[in-house]
């Protein structure tokens, strides 16, 4: 594959966060966490109440009178999972929808719903119960196995938008997100 998946950018950022946990950024961390409110822990997700989360940074672009600001925004009410989802969740919904199946590359690759990088190097069973986060998945994939699951389940569940993630993220020092 030519997919470029660290950059300069995304090595900046990683920096930043490692110090804000780390404490060593006090500035920021003292602005997050009077923005940021912390997660109530309910069973299997976090909830996050109603906050603002300030995105992105001023920064002037090589292009003249050309400027990059920050983006405050609304982040209204929402819970996220504790726990990833793992193998085992995707082997169960490839079980009960045969069209995200291995089998199935060709077509869902000609479909335009996953690239050529779906579920490489993962072996699905519904019998084997594995809890590596499941990986190399599309949005598309993604978002059938938000739509099964919520049928399964009668809850409504999404994939968690920009400004949700970023809120999680920067509220998850310290909690009991599950990792490997």
């Amino acid at each position: 594959s030519k997919v470029l998946f660290e950059t300069d950018e995304s090595k900046e950022l990683d920096g930043i966060i490692s110090s804000l946990f780390n404490g060593e950024n006090k500035d920021i961390k003292k602005t997050l966490d009077n923005n940021i409110q912390i997660p109530r822990k309910d069973g299997d997700f976090f909830h996050y109440a109603s906050s603002t989360v300030e995105m992105g940074k001023d920064t002037v672009l090589s292009i003249e009178s050309a400027k990059e600001a920050p983006v405050t925004i609304v982040v209204e009410d929402f819970s996220i999972a504790r726990n990833l989802v793992t193998e085992h969740d995707w082997a169960l919904f490839v079980e009960d929808n045969p069209k995200w199946s291995k089998d199935n590359l060709d077509a869902l690759v000609s479909e335009g719903l996953v690239d050529t990088n779906y579920l490489k190097g993962i072996t699905l069973s519904p019998f084997i119960n594995s809890i590596r986060p499941i990986r190399n998945i599309s949005y598309y994939a993604a978002m059938a196995y938000v739509e099964w699951k919520s049928d399964k389940d009668g809850v409504i569940y999404h994939i968690p938008t920009e400004a949700q993630w970023y809120t999680a993220s920067l509220a998850s020092k310290d909690k009991e997100y599950v990792t490997s």
